[in-house]
């Protein structure tokens, strides 16, 4: 469901069953109402009035999932599960968020299509079942890098996840007996190069390379840079 609140915002939600069953076998056809719960999206969206390519848009928005979720550091019984090994707890519900935003603060003069795009996003997640506490990824694209080539891109992006401080101290009571020790998951940072080529109107080719700092999330996982390829076709 989407509504125009003013002629630049606009709020966008719904109401989407979960059912971890539905991919299984024999349930393709599945038409009951049955599952874990019920995800309920919320967005608003605001863009600068200009219709010109690149303008300013700004997001806003967040979830809610009804279904039961462990926590990541209390058991049933209130107390630490790293300790006590029970079982965790069932927290009722959970949530998470995010603000994204773009825009274009570059364009050539022969070709307002082409310049330069920056944009960023931030994601919060429920402190008490989440993995990631929050993350961030900011980057930039140049758009039409070579004359003749406006549709072809180059992007640099850097991005970080934290992992929830709460889940870290679930690892680390782990330790207090556990043999052999792991090393407790803190955060994670990436940077990523690439370059887009558009070979047809519906065809093009990516490669990037990535560099990853603490993969994971663990202190004891070497830095790893990959190289990577892709495709995609639009029909």
């Amino acid at each position: 469901m989407k509504g125009q609140l003013r002629p630049n915002l606009t709020l966008a939600t719904g109401l989407y069953r979960i059912n971890p069953e539905a991919s299984e076998t024999g349930h393709g056809f599945d038409l009951s109402f049955k599952g874990t719960g019920f995800i309920r999206p919320l967005e608003l969206v605001w863009r600068s009035p200009t219709k010109q390519s690149g303008r300013t848009e700004i997001k806003l928005g967040g979830y809610y999932n009804t279904s039961q979720t462990p926590d990541v550091f209390t058991d049933v019984n209130g107390k630490p599960a790293g300790i006590t090994r029970d079982p965790f707890e069932e927290r009722d519900g959970r949530w998470g968020g995010y603000l994204q935003a773009k825009s274009m603060i570059y364009r050539e003069a022969d070709n307002p299509s082409c310049g330069i795009v920056i944009f960023g996003i931030i994601v919060v997640g429920d402190p008490h079942t989440a993995k990631y506490g929050h993350s961030f990824a900011l980057g930039a694209r140049y758009q039409g890098t070579f004359p003749g080539r406006d549709k072809d891109s180059i992007s640099f992006i850097i991005g970080r996840a934290d992992i929830n401080g709460r889940l870290t101290a679930y690892q680390r009571d782990l330790n207090v007996m556990a043999i052999p020790k792991i090393a407790p998951q803190t955060a994670e940072t990436l940077a990523e190069i690439s370059y887009n080529t558009q070979l047809t109107e519906t065809f093009a080719v990516r490669p990037n390379i990535q560099y990853f700092s603490r993969p994971g999330g663990r202190g004891d996982i070497p830095a790893a840079l990959v190289f990577g390829f892709t495709t995609r076709l639009s029909l």
